[in-house]
C-alpha cells in the first residue's frame, strides 16, 4: 500500500487542502479501511478500471470502505467550505453522499476523464488536477467570509463556541 499527499500551489490554498493518491498492489485483499469525518469534500479519481470520477461530501459518520487487492486513486481533497467556489451548490447537499463528477460537471468530467487517463504517475495527475482547478477558478474568490470563519475554526481545532465566531465575524 502507498498513500502520498502534496500541498496545493498557493493560489489553490485557501480552497484545497491536498491532493492525495492510494495505491494498493497485492495478492489478497487487503479488507476493509475506517474513514473518519473530517469535514471536508473530496474529487475522488478512481484509477482502478479506467477513469472513474465522483464527488464525496463530506461525513458526518465514519463509514468501512472495502478494500481490494488491486486499487489506484488520487484526489482533491477541499478545505471545509472550500469546494463550493468550483461546484457552486449548496455543500449541504452532499453531506453524506457520493456523487458521479459527471452529474454536477458534464462537460469538464468527460474532459478531465480523457486528460486524466492520458497522464501517467502520481506526480503528473497531482499537476494535472491543480491545472483542471486553477481553470475553474479564474474570477471567482469565494467568500473570503467564510473562509476566514473555517480558518478559525480549524485554528482552534474546532473549539470555537458560535457566539464567539458571531463576535469576531459580525
Amino acid at each position: 500500500m502507498r498513500y502520498v499527499e502534496v500541498k496545493p500551489c498557493a493560489a489553490l490554498a485557501p480552497y484545497v487542502q491536498c491532493y492525495w493518491a492510494l495505491e494498493l498492489s497485492g495478492a489478497a485483499p487487503m479488507g476493509v479501511h475506517r474513514v473518519l469525518p473530517d469535514g471536508c469534500l473530496d474529487i475522488l479519481v478512481d484509477l482502478t478500471d479506467g477513469v472513474g470520477l465522483r464527488v464525496v461530501g463530506a461525513m458526518q459518520a465514519a463509514e468501512v470502505v472495502p478494500l481490494s487487492a488491486r486499487a489506484a486513486f488520487v484526489a482533491v481533497r477541499f478545505r471545509p467550505g472550500g469546494a463550493q467556489p468550483f461546484l457552486r451548490l449548496p455543500l449541504l447537499e452532499l453531506t453524506d453522499a457520493t456523487v458521479a463528477l459527471g452529474d454536477l460537471w458534464p462537460r469538464e468530467a468527460r474532459e478531465w476523464r480523457e486528460r486524466l487517463g492520458e497522464v501517467a504517475g502520481t506526480a503528473a495527475r497531482f499537476a494535472l488536477l491543480e491545472r483542471l482547478l486553477l481553470d475553474r477558478l479564474p474570477g471567482r474568490e469565494g467568500d473570503a467570509g467564510v473562509r476566514h470563519a473555517v480558518d478559525l475554526i480549524l485554528g482552534a481545532r474546532g473549539q470555537v463556541p458560535v457566539r464567539s465566531l458571531e463576535e469576531v465575524m459580525g
